[in-house]
């Protein structure tokens, strides 16, 4: 049985951070990607056969991660999935399909309120059995890559890699 779950994280960026910086590295995919913790490798790709139509022009990515399904490493193994992404005025927007019927649909946005912050929007549909774990492993991936790009975004402006395996 399939479930959709939602779910919302926002992390205060910074004031010494250039708003135009934080954008620069959204659309940067391989750096995005890179910097989730759970990332061994990742290469271009053909879009997933189930992808509409919508998605088939945007830019397509295979990524491995390494998972642990029981604490402390007991447990962990290797996950290749296929992610697509869009980049947005003011933000990015990927699309995951992974094994066993797993699909999320992530949005990042910088929001400008009192001050800025990064905004995820995750959207998952996945088997009701997955979903407390895919979730978990979400949040707790996503954290440390919201950790390096602010590094990244403090860090002198430079090229950004703009090539899978640069």
């Amino acid at each position: 049985m399939t479930v959709d779950n939602t779910f919302t994280s926002t992390s205060p960026l910074p004031s010494s951070i250039a708003p135009e910086r934080v954008i620069e590295i959204l659309h940067n995919h391989v750096t995005m990607i890179k910097m989730n913790p759970l990332v061994i490798d990742l290469q271009r790709c053909e879009p997933h056969e189930h992808a509409p139509e919508a998605e088939r022009s945007l830019v397509w990515y295979e990524i491995t991660d390494k998972v642990s399904y029981l604490p402390f490493d007991l447990l962990s193994g290797q996950v290749k999935y296929k992610a697509c992404f869009k980049d947005l005025p003011m933000g990015l927007q990927t699309v995951i399909y992974a094994p066993l019927g797993l699909r999320t649909q992530n949005k990042w946005t910088l929001e400008d309120q009192d001050e800025f912050q990064l905004r995820e929007d995750v959207s998952m549909e996945c088997n009701m059995f997955m979903a407390p774990f895919v979730k978990r492993t979400i949040k707790a991936s996503h954290g440390p890559l919201v950790d390096r790009l602010i590094i990244e975004a403090k860090s002198p402006e430079r090229d950004l890699e703009s090539t899978v395996g640069a």
